[in-house]
């Protein structure tokens, strides 16, 4: 069994966090180490946060995850799967729906019987249009494999009165061989190549660490059912890499949509734009042009939660603070096992 990511107080309560080789749960357990004694597990791939080995557990394995929670006895457990990926970090390869669902109702099921309460993360990438923004009653119609498999596993969880959030979260990444869609676009801008982006892929992105307060809050509100947790602004892809390269005060960045178009495109330094070495994100495959609007409101989580969602530009500065004050760093040391 591993440590804890702060030592134990008296007063602090015992989070089980799960799957922190993603760096969606890697920057939640960090955040929330600061007030609750944090268990972290990954799912696949053996690997360390801040210099200590962080053990793994197997989704397939009921008998090993009632002994864990019963061990554990966490009093919040939190599941950071692979199906909470944003739509702009959609897998190549989607999940198998059945094995989220029985692992979800596996966990669900040994979260009841412990005195635990459960919150799942859920990706935005349920929903394509055609509203600009979704809210928690909308219809989803989105038939895209990802969709599919995440509106099921999303059931079993709010049917057994777990929290779930949907949400298009981005941050430093965890395994340094798999960054996000936010530290590819960085990396480009950064070493001053090219970054070609989708100006029509629209969603509602939330820093990972922004989020980790939401939901503290969303705990100590003791909030059950789907909910919404997102940043407050609908941007593009195109927007959110300017954005991010004014925060980090990069320019004469230059970025290229599918279609050129000049009104986007920006003159980079001592490059040209058919440069081979330009530097291309993930933007998106052509079977994943249905996920071109994948917005979220959140009216109803700012009303229970009792505040407002980030903007754009605060979760941005914040993340190019983190990669100044050292916080970056604390995933230099998340890397796959030789």
């Amino acid at each position: 069994m591993i440590e804890n990511l702060r030592c134990l107080q008296p007063s602090q309560r015992k989070v089980l966090v799960l799957g922190v080789d993603g760096f969606l749960g890697a920057n939640l357990a960090l955040a929330l180490a600061d007030r609750y004694a944090v268990r972290a597990l990954c799912r696949s791939h053996p690997t360390a946060l801040e210099g200590r080995s962080i053990g793994r557990f197997v989704p397939e394995g009921e008998l090993a995850l009632q002994a864990l929670v019963r061990h554990e006895s966490p009093s919040w457990i939190i599941y950071c799967g692979p199906l909470s990926a944003g739509s702009w970090d959609a897998p190549a390869e989607i999940p198998d729906a059945e094995t989220e669902v029985r692992f979800c109702v596996r966990l669900a099921a040994v979260a009841a019987r412990y005195g635990a309460r459960l919150a799942v993360l859920s990706t935005d990438a349920v929903f394509s249009g055609p509203r600009i923004f979704h809210d928690e009653s909308s219809v989803s119609t989105a038939s895209h494999p990802l969709a599919l498999a995440a509106r099921r596993f999303e059931r079993t969880v709010t049917e057994a009165g777990g929290l779930v959030v949907r949400t298009h979260a981005y941050g430093w990444g965890a395994i340094e061989s798999e960054p996000s869609f936010a530290e590819q676009v960085w990396q480009a801008l950064s070493e001053g190549t090219a970054c070609q982006l989708d100006p029509h892929r629209y969603a509602t992105p939330i820093l990972a660490t922004d989020l980790a307060e939401l939901l503290d809050r969303a705990y100590r509100r003791r909030l059950q059912g789907l909910y919404h947790f997102a940043g407050a602004e609908r941007v593009s892809q195109h927007r959110f890499a300017t954005e991010l390269a004014a925060a980090f005060g990069l320019k004469g960045c230059h970025f290229r949509t599918p279609e050129d178009r000049p009104k986007n495109v920006f003159p980079l330094a001592q490059r040209t734009p058919h440069d081979p070495r330009e530097a291309v994100p993930r933007s998106g495959r052509d079977e994943d042009s249905a996920l071109s609007e994948t917005s979220l409101a959140t009216r109803r989580a700012c009303a229970d939660l009792g505040c407002r969602m980030p903007s754009l530009r605060e979760g941005l500065e914040r993340f190019a603070a983190q990669a100044r004050n050292g916080w970056r760093h604390r995933f230099g040391v998340l890397s796959r096992a030789a």
